[in-house]
């Protein structure tokens, strides 16, 4: 009886650490940018996108606010973030919904714009996936 009741605890710690392992099996590994704003227009690289999670940003520094979407490129880049605009500046982290998975794209990216006239950099990290 003491052994049926280990396997069976055995087995069920088997099945629920298998479980776990999938909710990990994202791309949340943060990627720094530096966004340098003297043209209006700034793109952070694209990673894959292996779930339909939202992505992430987070802003350590800015010398003044940017508004932010989610992108993919498909033979062009496409905006990806349901119609929703993000706004960071310094300190600000946003989970950022998105379509991209759902859409049948593999790739995503962040897409800024500043929000004044003049030139100023920002920089921070990012993540395609979140947990």
């Amino acid at each position: 009886m003491k052994k049926k009741l280990t396997a069976l605890i055995l087995g069920a710690m088997m099945v629920m650490s298998a479980g776990a392992l999938t909710v990990q099996a994202n791309n949340c590994v943060d990627t720094t940018y530096s966004f340098n704003f003297s043209n209006a227009t700034q793109l952070t690289g694209v990673r894959q996108k292996q779930d339909s999670t939202s992505s992430y940003m987070s802003c350590s520094y800015a010398g003044a606010s940017y508004s932010a979407h989610v992108y993919s490129v498909q033979g062009g880049i496409v905006d990806c973030s349901f119609g929703h605009t993000y706004q960071f500046s310094s300190g600000v982290t946003s989970y950022m919904l998105n379509n991209v998975y759902e859409r049948g794209y593999h790739n995503a990216g962040i897409y800024a714009t500043r929000n004044y006239g003049y030139g100023y950099t920002a920089k921070g990290v990012w993540s395609p996936d979140s947990v």
